[in-house]
């Protein structure tokens, strides 16, 4: 059987936002940051951006290992996100 492929588009402002939820099934991920600012990506929605990693603006950032909930906060703005998750 196939895996199922989830893609979508997120928008990431100044406040920690959740862009993709915890899934012990899920294989991997692709974020893509097509704003103009960088996003920063947190393993937790009580953390700030400085305990982030960034994904500068036009970048991608993948994982193949994890199944926790990941979220985001932008540097500034508003900003386009695509998030595509691999899973069973």
């Amino acid at each position: 059987m196939g895996r199922n492929i989830i893609t979508r588009r997120v928008m990431v402002g100044t406040e920690v936002v959740r862009i993709i939820g915890e899934n012990p099934k899920r294989k991997s991920f692709i974020i893509q940051n097509k704003g103009t600012a960088s996003i920063y990506l947190l393993g937790s929605e009580n953390l700030t951006k400085d305990d982030g990693i960034e994904v500068a603006a036009g970048a991608s950032f993948s994982d193949e290992t994890s199944t926790g909930a990941i979220y985001a906060v932008a540097e500034s703005g508003t900003q386009d996100v695509r998030v595509m998750v691999i899973g069973d």
